[in-house]
């Protein structure tokens, strides 16, 4: 199953991609995440692994791949289900376009209908995300939609 938003940012795509790479501020645009931390030292790279607190569990994931001020994708790691989750950035006239692109693998075939089902309510939270991502960047503070405010930087 797949699916993908895009946004556009009003700041330059080197910008975008140095928040977005530094994983620790994923709390700040993702109201379910509660802390994201590096399980090891150095800058961000493939193989860099993270753990994330979320609301009611967590999780973790690895840097799969990394083109510096262009894409990063991560996968999460199981026992999570196999998710695997790309930021592409592309500089446009007005700033980047950011495409978060989302791959969800599932044991079995799932119709077309099911599938819908089950991405569209993650499309739509992180459609509201990318939102509070862009209004923090081009604004210097967003509202999470569980109520804090946030302020960058």
């Amino acid at each position: 199953m797949r699916f993908e938003v895009s946004i556009r940012i009003a700041r330059p795509a080197t910008e975008v991609f140095a928040f977005l790479g530094d994983f620790t501020h994923l709390p700040l645009w993702n109201y379910y995440l509660i802390e994201t931390r590096s399980e090891e030292p150095g800058p961000a790279r493939v193989g860099m692994r993270y753990t994330q607190r979320r609301k009611t569990d967590s999780q973790r994931f690895e840097i799969v791949e990394w083109e510096e001020g262009r894409l990063v994708t991560i996968q999460l790691m199981p026992p999570t289900r196999p998710v695997r989750i790309c930021f592409a950035l592309q500089p446009d006239g007005a700033g980047t376009l950011l495409t978060d692109r989302w791959t969800l693998r599932t044991p079995l075939p799932v119709p077309g209908f099911i599938a819908r089902m089950i991405t569209r309510p993650i499309q739509a939270a992180v459609t509201e995300n990318l939102g509070r991502l862009a209004e923090l960047l081009e604004q210097g503070r967003a509202q999470l939609q569980d109520g804090r405010t946030v302020v960058w930087p």
